[in-house]
């Protein structure tokens, strides 16, 4: 893992004008596709928001609720990783860190989150060389998870095959070198594929609420899962903002008209930030132990 995560390190250290004109050109064609399609549909946009806007309400309240337990599972999993890192039973405190930590993904450049996380998880005695590892653990999962999540709307078997293949000789590959690796790395997925799972059922519900019938339940999951890995990889972007709306729309493009589409992952949006929010304030809520500098 040293190896892996040294080899990446020099690759984007060799090649950072590359990767933030990249980044940057990304960012500004979400955007731009973003606002063109808000601009085209405006009108289309403000009447289903309007006729559904006593259970769109409701739901996105409920929803964010929801979402905060998801955000506890995605904590949980990080403490697994930090347990296997650590070689030894992590304080509970870091699912505070975790939950309190998730809002500065909203400042530029996307990272902040995983520097408050650096720096508040360090006061729990939890190595620099661990915690650094631990993300990068925790993205390669998620990554894996969300392509994973992307066979619900693959039509074509063989494809399907082949990424299911790949991930199990992936896993058959680690197992002979590092058996604690590879248990650790299955029972991070099985977290992270909840999470998946279950944010494309909210996502399905919020299709309900706004009568949308073309979108089935496993692809709101595939498409909101590849929505997420699109933002989640592009850096620059606060939260994913502009990339994950984008790549919705295109996605679901061929079962739905755009201005249902931005509408769905606008309110999508609103509850996962709404939840964000309140996972804020849950460690204190609920009397978590907590480390010293978490809200310094």
């Amino acid at each position: 893992m040293d190896y892996v995560i040294s080899t990446i390190k020099e690759i984007i250290s060799n090649n950072q004008h590359l990767f933030l004109f990249i980044k940057y050109t990304v960012v500004a064609f979400s955007f731009y596709f973003l606002l063109n399609v808000v601009y085209n549909n405006s009108q289309h946009i403000f009447l289903i928001f309007s006729e559904n806007l006593f259970f769109g309400t409701l739901t996105i309240l409920f929803c964010s609720i929801i979402y905060v337990f998801l955000l506890l599972i995605l904590a949980n999993s990080w403490k697994c990783i930090l347990n296997f890192l650590e070689n030894e039973i992590i304080n509970t405190a870091v699912v505070s860190v975790y939950l309190k930590s998730q809002i500065y993904k909203y400042l530029p450049g996307n990272i902040f989150h995983y520097v408050n996380r650096q720096a508040s998880a360090s006061q729990l005695v939890i190595s620099h060389k661990s915690l650094f590892k631990s993300s990068f653990f925790e993205a390669f999962s998620l990554i894996i998870s969300a392509i994973l999540c992307s066979i619900l709307i693959i039509d074509n078997s063989l494809i399907r095959v082949g990424i299911i293949s790949s991930y199990f000789l992936f896993l058959l590959f680690f197992y002979s070198r590092n058996r604690r690796l590879v248990k650790t790395i299955q029972l991070s997925q099985v977290y992270y594929l909840v999470y998946f799972i279950c944010i494309g059922v909210i996502c399905f519900l919020v299709t309900q609420v706004l009568e949308v019938q073309n979108l089935v339940i496993t692809s709101c999951i595939a498409i909101y899962a590849l929505s997420w890995l699109a933002g989640f990889i592009i850096p620059g972007a606060p939260g994913g903002l502009g990339v994950r709306e984008s790549v919705f729309i295109l996605l679901s493009s061929s079962q739905i008209n755009s201005a249902l589409a931005i509408t769905i992952i606008a309110t999508m949006r609103i509850i996962t930030t709404l939840g964000e929010f309140i996972a804020y304030f849950v460690p204190s809520l609920i009397h978590l132990p907590q480390s010293d500098t978490l809200d310094s």
